[in-house]
């Protein structure tokens, strides 16, 4: 009989903490599978409220990867900004011994570069975007998904 007692009290923490946690991450597919043996444990112990959890979790994520977008805006803009302005700065000159023609081929090599790496900068915020965004009509099926779900359990 005592032997039983020690795995009875280890099963029993075990449920009793599954009851009231929560992942603290997604858990679900898009076609609402979970993703462990704990989860589908705590799902159904928590019912509704495992679901609502899960919800809120993909909510949060989704806002997370909008202010990401916000401050990539931010960031590019910056940039190309620091660009620009180290442009019309032109620190360096072209050695005095360059002719005309060398001079005006140093700064067209210079503003080219400086145009270069504008426009690498564009390219990789449109990158970014694309990848971000990408993951957004993901993120509303399974919200729908589990909003539907969620109003089967009422």
């Amino acid at each position: 009989m005592r032997i039983l007692i020690v795995p009875t009290i280890l099963l029993l923490s075990f449920v009793v903490y599954l009851s009231f946690s929560n992942p603290n991450m997604i858990v679900v597919s898009e076609d609402l599978i979970l993703h462990d043996i704990s989860n589908k444990v705590r799902e159904a112990i928590q019912g509704k409220e495992f679901w609502i959890h899960q919800l809120n979790e993909v909510k949060r994520y989704k806002r997370k990867l909008e202010g990401g977008l916000a401050l990539n805006r931010k960031q590019e803009s910056k940039q190309s900004e620091l660009l620009l302005e180290a442009k019309s700065r032109q620190g360096d000159t072209p050695p005095e011994s360059y002719t005309a023609v060398q001079v005006d081929e140093f700064w067209a090599a210079r503003e080219a570069g400086l145009v270069r790496r504008v426009e690498d900068i564009g390219r990789e915020y449109e990158q970014q975007q694309k990848v971000v965004a990408g993951n957004f009509p993901e993120l509303d099926k399974l919200i729908v998904s589990i909003q539907g779900h969620i109003k089967t359990l009422e």
